[in-house]
């Protein structure tokens, strides 16, 4: 076995298995960005019911600052038919409450 791989019952194993334990406490730094995880993806379902399926299938939330969504695109050509729809994707999802306080779209180009 290479000196730089761990045994197959590793120390770094079991520590994985404990944090993602239902019963380990929810305030480590694992648990936060699952949670975290989990609502990205939640704003990106809400977000792609509202854009035509093409453009939809091409931009995910990356986050909501304040009155501000990050959307991430995966080109820059995804982000100009956004650009110019942001009034009506705002307006769309005010009656949603994880958007409701948005009033600003900024678009950026993702890789993924």
């Amino acid at each position: 076995m290479s000196p730089n791989r761990p045994p197959h019952k590793s120390v770094p194993g079991q520590k994985i298995k404990q944090l993602l334990a239902p019963d380990y406490p929810r305030h480590s730094a694992l648990h936060s960005l699952l949670r975290r995880a989990d609502e990205q993806t939640g704003w990106t379902r809400a977000l792609r019911a509202i854009l035509p399926q093409e453009i939809g299938r091409e931009c995910r939330v990356v986050d909501i600052r304040g009155p501000v969504l990050v959307i991430g695109c995966r080109s820059a050509a995804t982000a100009t038919r956004l650009r110019f729809t942001t009034t009506e994707i705002i307006a769309d999802l005010q009656g949603l409450a994880d958007f409701s306080g948005v009033s600003e779209i900024r678009l950026k180009i993702t890789s993924g």
